[in-house]
């Protein structure tokens, strides 16, 4: 007899050989939730979805600064007002797309607090930089 699971979604992260990457994860966010930024701090932040992570992750940076978008402007300034090193056009249709797929699931806003988070990470899953696994798990009962 076998019964199913639904689908359960992760991230997969690069780790060192050997190391786990739920433990490489686990222990970046504990030291973003615990670090006190300094200005020079949050200018070597290298692009967008790595900064909206930080201010996610950070009480200090939410405490510091009310809103994500506060933090941003913050952030940019703080590079030249660059982004991120691979500048790359917006693309208002794939935004407008993104904005209505969190808007219609609560699942997503659960996930991601922000859309722009949200669509932050829809963009680095379209180039590449983070791999969705899907795994199902299945049990097996005697009787």
């Amino acid at each position: 007899m076998r019964m199913t699971q639904p689908l359960k979604t992760t991230v997969a992260v690069s780790a060192p050989a050997g190391g786990g990457a739920l433990d490489l994860v686990q222990s970046a966010q504990k030291k973003l939730a615990a670090k006190v930024w300094r200005d020079a701090d949050l200018a070597r932040i290298p692009d967008l979805p790595l900064a909206q992570f930080a201010y996610e992750t950070s009480a200090t940076l939410r405490s510091k600064f009310s809103t994500e978008e506060e933090f941003v402007a913050h952030w940019l300034a703080q590079r030249g007002g660059r982004k991120d090193s691979m500048q790359t056009q917006d693309d208002p249709a794939q935004d407008a797309r993104f904005k209505a797929e969190w808007s219609a699931s609560p699942d997503l806003q659960a996930e991601f607090r922000s859309l722009s988070t949200y669509a932050a990470f829809r963009r680095a899953e379209r180039r590449g930089g983070v791999r969705i696994v899907r795994s199902s798990v299945v049990t097996a009962s005697r009787q």
